[in-house]
């Protein structure tokens, strides 16, 4: 598959987002949202009122969903690995040993991962109150913890539906982002140069020299100052599975 630019993502993920049944799960998401924030009223049937009962928001359903993950958590969270021979005997020896440091691996990955039970607990909420739990594995080059999970909103995710839990073959993402981390975060990795926003609005990249030393361009949005750096941009990601896009969009939309 050929890669593709920033228009054919765009139109890609817009095309995932229309799609009918996702629209329609991201409305009772977010009417689910709604009644956890207590921000709107709950519709309650006229047989459970009987007409002289008063709907109110309450923080019961925020606090049930805590104590289901309360007697969640404590499952557990490792995978146990059986190494089995040709003939489908278990084995001894080396490959009983290899097994269990695979085990440790996933372990000790499992554990810098989800340290503090930060990743499993928000898929809990997500799970519990939206259509899904979603779950996104990147490189990020650290050479202790070379990989980062993050658990992005669902509402913000899009991708053909299918009937029970699944890897989708495609994932597109809308959302906006601070523009200062789009700064930090991305580097374009053939020429080693970093993307910065200008004033006219249009991304474009600058190289930053040896460790940062570069001075920054001048017709950048200043990095610094009451309200300049911390605008925001909208955001697409794609996943088609073979190649990752992460585009930033202008600040007048048009291209990215």
């Amino acid at each position: 598959m050929s890669q593709l630019n920033a228009e054919e993502v765009k139109e890609w993920v817009s095309e995932l987002e229309n799609d009918n049944i996702h629209r329609e799960m991201r409305e009772l998401t977010k009417s689910r949202y709604s009644y956890l924030d207590m921000t709107d009223m709950p519709d309650l049937p006229e047989h459970l009122t009987r007409g002289d009962a008063m709907a109110y928001p309450s923080p019961r359903l925020k606090n049930l969903v805590r104590r289901l993950i309360a007697e969640v958590r404590p499952y557990p969270t490792y995978t146990r690995v059986v190494p089995m021979s040709e003939s489908g005997s278990t084995p001894a020896g080396d490959l009983v040993k290899q097994a269990e440091k695979v085990e440790q691996g996933m372990s000790l990955f499992h554990a810098r991962a989800n340290n503090g039970g930060r990743v499993s607990e928000t898929i809990f909420w997500h799970e519990l109150m939206s259509y899904a739990g979603i779950m996104t594995i990147h490189y990020v080059g650290d050479e202790k913890m070379p990989f980062a999970v993050e658990t992005p909103d669902p509402i913000t995710c899009f991708f053909p539906v299918r009937e029970g839990p699944f890897r989708p073959d495609v994932l597109g993402r809308r959302f906006r982002k601070l523009m200062r981390e789009v700064h930090g975060n991305y580097t374009n990795m053939r020429e080693r140069k970093r993307p910065y926003m200008k004033t006219s609005g249009a991304w474009d990249f600058y190289d930053p020299g040896k460790n940062g030393g570069a001075e920054y361009p001048a017709d950048g949005v200043p990095l610094s100052g009451k309200g300049n750096f911390q605008k925001m941009c909208e955001f697409y990601t794609l996943d088609d599975g073979e190649y990752t896009y992460h585009i930033a969009m202008n600040t007048h939309k048009s291209k990215g």
